[in-house]
């Protein structure tokens, strides 16, 4: 912008000058002509003087001829005077065409400079944003102004803005779309290329009902709708034999609500809860493997929730306890221990031969005669007491 002020500038000091030189000019002229004719009238004066005086008109001549020279050296005087100014009038005007030159170079600079500087912003890309419902969506930042686009790489966070008061809530974000997750709060994108999202406002949210184990609820099992803010209740019945355990929500119903069997919920968004149920007795079914005994006897018993069991093994003799097998544990070398119905279990004693230790007895004879045991080895168990007897020949 500077550098076309300047432009403008030197041109109207160009025109200026260029005014003054003509003024200039014809001043010079105006007053050569009048020094002609104050010249011509001073000769005719002259001419008439000599002839009233011939004794001066040698000297008016002389005089005449003086005049005559002086006039023509102002005359040429007055001719430079012209040349030097109209030269130097052309140097101006040439200096001036350089400036003016100089500047629309400048300008043609200027312009590169700004053509470059739009090529570095690089490519640039459109959000759009589609809207379900009732609600907004504010982007920060906001777009180019002149573009409606934003510069490549830019990081634009989207803040859901539903419209409480018509009952509307933020359900999420259209999975058809790039934003595919459901989220609460702000979301953010970057801008790599020209991308659309979709923003879902409902005043109408989903219950999801479910149970595990014998008994009934209310709702019933599957999905229902309701407005925005309703207040329902959930009611959990066990059946005969059966107990409730609690409500349980968030992934894979893991997380504990409530153990309450009634409750009530306010429905400000998708909800999914499950009403686990569990047995109010269990069985125990006791086995053994081996020889020996246990407690309780081996059979099938029925205990309620929570009972704790104690267990006792007692081998035969000859045999040893190994451990109980607790479903697929094991609990080694232990003849009493407990465990707790919270479940249907099975357990088995597992009794074992205690390993015997066996010892060779060799007999020799000298002579003739029989013995008892005979003449040869024999094997007998570890503390096994041998009668040896012999008998001449």
């Amino acid at each position: 912008m500077w550098k076309r002020t300047l432009a403008i500038f030197l041109a109207l000091v160009f025109l200026f000058t260029t005014v003054l030189s003509i003024d200039a000019l014809a001043d010079i002229e105006n007053a050569a002509t009048e020094s002609a004719v104050t010249t011509e009238t001073e000769i005719a004066e002259t001419e008439d003087s000599n002839t009233e005086n011939p004794e001066v008109e040698n000297a008016g001549t002389e005089n005449a001829d003086t005049e005559n020279t002086d006039t023509e050296d102002s005359n040429a005087k007055n001719t430079d005077s012209e040349s030097k100014e109209n030269a130097d009038a052309e140097n101006k005007d040439t200096e001036n065409v350089d400036t003016v030159n100089t500047d629309t170079e400048n300008a043609v600079t200027e312009k590169a400079l700004i053509d470059n500087d739009v090529q570095l912003l690089g490519k640039q890309y459109k959000l759009t944003i589609l809207i379900s419902g009732w609600g907004d969506v504010e982007k920060k930042p906001g777009p180019n102004l002149l573009t409606g686009k934003y510069n490549a790489g830019t990081v634009v966070k989207l803040w859901p803005e539903p419209i409480s008061i018509l009952g509307y809530y933020f359900a999420g974000w259209d999975p058809n779309y790039t934003v595919p997750e459901k989220v609460s709060d702000y979301y953010t994108v970057k801008m790599d290329s020209d991308i659309t999202v979709r923003a879902i406002f409902s005043n109408t949210v989903r219950l999801e009902i479910s149970k595990e184990g014998n008994g009934t609820v209310r709702p019933k099992e599957g999905t229902h709708t309701y407005y925005y803010r309703d207040k329902v209740t959930l009611e959990a019945t066990p059946a005969k034999d059966w107990k409730f355990k609690g409500w349980y929500t968030g992934p894979d119903f893991q997380t504990l609500y409530s153990t309450n069997s009634n409750i009530k919920v306010t429905m400000d968004s998708n909800k999914a809860f499950k009403a686990v149920f569990k047995p109010s007795k269990y069985t125990l079914v006791v086995n053994k493997v081996g020889l020996g005994t246990v407690s309780p006897d081996v059979g099938t018993h029925t205990y309620n929730d929570g009972t704790k069991v104690n267990l006792s093994a007692t081998p035969a003799e000859g045999w040893q306890f190994e451990g109980w097998l607790i479903g697929d544990s094991t609990v080694p070398n232990k003849e009493i221990t407990s465990i707790t119905m919270d479940s249907d279990k099975t357990i088995t004693a597992v009794f074992s031969l205690i390993p015997k230790t066996y010892y060779t007895l060799t007999v020799e004879i000298v002579g003739e005669g029989t013995t008892d045991p005979e003449e040869g080895e024999s094997s007998y168990e570890e503390g096994t007491e041998v009668q040896l007897s012999a008998e001449p020949a």
